[in-house]
């Protein structure tokens, strides 16, 4: 005879749960949640173009000096932001700003969404190449970065175009070579 089910009431949330077992051995661990923190963060960063110190950040948010840091941080290894270490002091500056909103290009390439931007930068303008992701748990986000001058551009095509050309002539040679 079937074993029957409790009634709904019984339930628990364990009742809902795979087991180590049922899993093959693999538990399940869950992404980190993005801190909304964060974007304050930025949105503040972008506001001072000369410049913020984390204990700005620290005091405008309430929070403790390890945890602007730490956002302060992501952001910079996101490529949003960037610092400079002035005498014993750390600052933070926005990585520019988009010179005209239709300076901007984004496709998707095999999977992969990329966001090209002309941005002012201290010395001239810039090219700025994000590699982005979307997800429903985390929202967009940067996985990558880089600037390249916009006066190097012609150069950096060129660089990729060769190096383009010797992975073709690698391949080819590689088959060739093949029993």
């Amino acid at each position: 005879m079937a074993k029957s089910s409790p009634p709904v009431a019984q339930l628990s949330t364990e009742d809902f749960m795979a087991s180590p077992e049922d899993q093959d051995g693999v538990i399940p661990v869950a992404p980190p949640v993005p801190d909304p923190r964060k974007h304050v963060v930025l949105q503040i960063v972008k506001g001072h173009p000369d410049g913020v110190t984390a204990a700005d950040i620290a005091a405008a948010l309430s929070l403790s000096h390890p945890t602007a840091m730490r956002l302060l941080r992501e952001l910079e290894r996101e490529r949003e932001i960037y610092s400079r270490q002035l005498r014993s002091i750390q600052v933070w500056y926005p990585n520019g700003r988009m010179v005209h909103p239709h300076l901007q290009a984004t496709k998707e390439l095999r999977g992969k969404t990329y966001r090209a931007t002309v941005q002012e930068g201290r010395s001239g303008p810039l090219v700025q190449v994000q590699e982005r992701s979307y997800s429903l748990l985390h929202g967009e986000r940067v996985d990558g970065a880089i600037f390249i001058d916009y006066a190097a551009l012609d150069d950096f095509v060129q660089l990729l175009r060769e190096l383009a050309e010797r992975y073709e002539r690698f391949e080819e040679n590689k088959e060739k070579s093949r029993p």
